[in-house]
């Protein structure tokens, strides 16, 4: 036997040794058929490169817009994209803007629409820019729609307060123990009390009741 390749042999297998028992126990379970550190080696990195794949694939498919700007939620995928084609797992254009379109919200409907029908395919810059520029109107119209707000209250607010003054106004004037005002013997501005039958009557303005 080579000396050589005993001593190469017995300082690979305190390597392929060292290498095992820094992995966790999941690690190890993948690692059987390995006799080499070399082996050991290529099949752990083979591993986490395909863990990783899987990973950013499932991102890639599952990332929603929600509360992310249009041009953070776009950068997100782009992320993901560059990823994968790290990997040498590169994602078709085509592909993109399926994973793009299925991740924005009902707001956006119209624009999926326009890009989905149209016979000629869009590429990735034209349908990012669509995206960005419906965004800029949903954001113009909200601000437009906040800026109405308070005015139109104000107005109803107004509007109530003068209904309601008009109505205590027909109230008051329309009581029977009203007399207006004027100069009498009862003095200026007074208001005549109402007689029945010689018993004097206690008037308010919402109110009267006969004074006992």
């Amino acid at each position: 036997m080579n000396l050589n390749f005993v001593n190469w042999n017995r300082q690979d297998q305190l390597l392929f040794s060292f290498l095992l028992a820094s992995m966790s126990e999941s690690a190890q379970s993948q690692m059987i058929g390995c006799h080499t550190s070399s082996q050991l080696w290529t099949q752990l990195f083979a591993t986490r490169s395909k863990a990783r794949v899987m990973q950013y694939k499932l991102k890639l498919q599952t990332l929603k817009k929600e509360g992310l700007s249009m041009k953070d939620y776009l950068g997100k995928m782009k992320g993901y994209i560059d990823v994968l084609d790290a990997c040498e797992l590169g994602v078709p254009e085509e592909d993109q803007i399926l994973y793009i379109l299925g991740g924005i919200g009902v707001e956006y409907e119209s624009t999926v629409v326009h890009v989905s029908s149209r016979a000629d395919a869009l590429n990735l810059s034209e349908v990012s820019a669509l995206l960005l520029a419906h965004e800029g109107r949903i954001e113009s119209y909200n601000t437009s729609a906040d800026s109405t707000t308070p005015t139109v209250n104000v107005t109803m607010a107004s509007s109530q307060k003068k209904t309601k003054n008009s109505s205590r106004y027909y109230v008051a004037t329309s009581h029977p123990g009203y007399r207006g005002q004027g100069r009498g013997r009862h003095g200026r501005g007074g208001r005549r009390p109402w007689h029945n039958n010689s018993r004097p009557i206690c008037q308010n303005l919402w109110y009267t009741r006969t004074c006992s």
